[in-house]
């Protein structure tokens, strides 16, 4: 499963944000939690925890996959990053990945109209208001650039709305919006609820293998 969680893990990870992604992209007044599977196999989490003071919000990310094959530990992914949005930009970025045991860092902060990005690649610029791969907004998986918060590299993978769509989550049936994006041949799914929160992720490994992301219940 190891680079899947490049895109889930990049899902996770880049930022594709309409102009005015404070009313696009409400915070939710939780945390987010999902529950990572590999096929059918519980391997980790992800949470999403927001806060918000004054015109400034902050997004907290936190995600750890471990995926162990006859009881032995193959596979972990330990990622965290910060958001710093103002003014419905995003003014900064920082985040660490622990891939297999390669590590990454990449920060990132807004300078005039563009966004400076710092990796082990060096320092580039480019424009326009990011978000990151985790698409945990349906305003943002409508389109745009995105930025690996694991390399800090840009590319623009586009998003296709594909139609209404009842789901089985958590034991309920509900009503979704489902969305599809191809990265390197591979099909990626996207369904986000009524309130645009994503709901459900689902990706092929190179491993064949489908890794997904369900939302957990508010609740619980």
């Amino acid at each position: 499963m190891a680079r899947t969680t490049g895109l889930l893990a990049a899902a996770i990870y880049w930022v594709v944000v309409p102009p005015a992604a404070a009313e696009i992209c409400p915070l939710p007044g939780e945390t987010l939690n999902y529950t990572i599977f590999n096929d059918e196999e519980d391997v980790g989490g992800l949470e999403l925890a927001f806060n918000r003071n004054g015109d400034q919000a902050t997004v907290n990310v936190s995600m750890k996959i471990l995926v162990r094959i006859l009881m032995v530990p193959a596979f972990r992914f330990k990622h965290s990053s910060t958001e710093v949005w103002s003014q419905e930009r995003l003014k900064t970025l920082i985040a660490n990945t622990s891939d297999n045991g390669d590590r990454f860092a990449i920060s990132m902060k807004q300078v005039g109209d563009q966004h400076e990005i710092k990796s082990e690649d060096g320092l580039n610029t480019h424009k326009g208001t990011r978000l990151t791969e985790l698409l945990w907004c349906e305003g943002a998986a409508r389109g745009g650039a995105v930025i690996s918060t694991l390399t800090g590299n840009v590319s623009d993978i586009p998003i296709n709305f594909i139609g209404q769509e009842d789901i089985e989550l958590n034991g309920r049936t509900i009503p979704t919006r489902h969305y599809r994006f191809v990265r390197k041949k591979r099909v990626g799914n996207f369904w986000y609820d009524e309130d645009g929160v994503l709901v459900k992720l689902t990706y092929p490994t190179r491993y064949y293998s489908v890794a997904s992301f369900v939302l957990q219940d508010q609740g619980n």
